[in-house]
């Protein structure tokens, strides 16, 4: 996280010293840019998942920052990190925003970021993750993206009711394919796109 410059990632307009704030800060589309301490559970609930040469999934990638941060991690050995964003305006202004803040991300191909619902056909050319990240509250734990999860991989994710608290589970398939959830805190995201919401919204 201190190798991805938090400031990058806000709105151009909002006072500096706000990007390192421990707290979610809107980006536009009533969407959040997580807080800090969310970003840091998450990626030390993936780092033994999320390592040099591994395929990382981010969903709901929002402002790029945990997308560039886990590009961070996995960059050598030719990692890759696939950002999917619901909004095509936020998803273009990430792009932006890693560009500003690690060029060499997208010059090397370690991040991608493009627009689209993962619980539709945006995935449907791509192969398995070692990683999941889902930034937005699904009502339950999509099996679609179970099914994206390679064995050995971890999903973590967000599940519960849009208009309240939810429940953050580590999702772990074994060698075997076996899945089993774990409930970890309570937290409050925003909601994740369902199924039959259109894939991209300008």
């Amino acid at each position: 996280m201190r190798a991805v410059d938090r400031a990058h990632f806000v709105l151009p307009d909002m006072p500096r010293a706000y990007a390192y704030v421990d707290s979610a800060l809107p980006i536009g589309h009533k969407q959040t840019i997580s807080a800090p301490h969310m970003h840091a559970t998450a990626l030390d609930l993936l780092q033994g998942h999320a390592v040099p040469g591994a395929s990382v999934l981010d969903v709901g990638s929002g402002s790029g920052y945990l997308s560039a941060a886990l590009g961070k991690l996995v960059g050598d050995q030719g990692g890759q990190v696939i950002g999917v964003e619901k909004h095509k305006e936020l998803a273009d202004r990430s792009i932006q925003n890693i560009k500003d803040a690690s060029p060499e991300l997208l010059e090397q191909q370690t991040v991608k970021i493009m627009p689209g619902n993962v619980l539709g056909s945006v995935l449907d050319s791509y192969g398995l993750f070692d990683a999941i990240h889902v930034g937005a509250a699904a009502d339950e734990i999509p099996q679609t993206l179970v099914d994206k999860l390679k064995p050995g991989g971890r999903m973590v994710i967000p599940v519960g009711p849009q208009d309240s608290f939810q429940d953050l589970y580590c999702v772990d398939k074994d060698a075997a394919g076996n899945v089993t959830p774990f409930r970890l805190m309570s937290v409050a995201y925003v909601p994740l796109t369902r199924p039959d919401e259109r894939e991209s919204e300008e």
